[in-house]
């Protein structure tokens, strides 16, 4: 599903390969911020999971819900180092 990493990710991997010229102090903000949005989703995800499930009326969808945007977390964690593999088309790593 690419919507979650699309999401996860903010497009910092795509900022990275169009801004070439980025520095090491850019591209650890790059990284922070990309790690703190993240986690801003997975949380977000995590409180909205109970009301999504009162909605639908399935009590069992919320642990479900959490669980699958767990992936969100790692997610902010490769997002500049998939951004420098790209720009450097490295893509027997990337694969």
């Amino acid at each position: 599903m690419a919507v979650p990493r699309y999401l996860g990710e903010f497009c910092i991997p795509q900022t990275v390969v169009t801004f070439r010229n980025l520095d090491d102090d850019q591209l650890a903000q790059l990284n922070s911020v990309a790690v703190l949005l993240a986690l801003g989703c997975f949380a977000i995800a995590v409180a909205l999971a109970h009301p999504l499930g009162a909605f639908f009326k399935t009590p069992r969808l919320a642990p479900v819900v959490m669980v699958t945007c767990i992936a969100l977390i790692p997610q902010g964690f490769r997002a500049v180092s998939e951004g420098l593999l790209n720009k450097d088309m490295r893509f027997g790593l990337l694969s």
